[in-house]
């Protein structure tokens, strides 16, 4: 499944993810988006990484770049979009 939340709300009641989860923990610290953040994704999740860019561009002004493929020594702070192969096979995603 993909998850992701773009901004962190106090309320998790509050909190816009889709595919929406069970259960929301919320933590201390941040995500923060900036013109460096770049987003990987698997090849089955191009369209969805292409989804992801846009609306930030549109929300936040940040023309982000998108790479196929996951970086092996991560710098900085990233989006990965990831499908998780256990939650697959299980059929969760039927």
């Amino acid at each position: 499944m993909v998850f992701l939340a773009v901004s962190v709300v106090a309320n998790a009641q509050e909190t816009s993810i889709i595919p929406q989860p069970n259960e929301v923990k919320m933590g201390d610290g941040f995500f923060a988006l900036t013109q460096a953040t770049r987003i990987y994704h698997n090849a089955s999740l191009k369209n969805e990484a292409a989804y992801l860019q846009r609306s930030i561009m549109e929300e936040h002004g940040l023309n982000l770049t998108v790479d196929e493929g996951k970086q092996v020594n991560p710098v900085g702070r990233n989006i990965y979009l990831l499908l998780d192969i256990l939650m697959t096979e299980a059929g969760a995603l039927k």
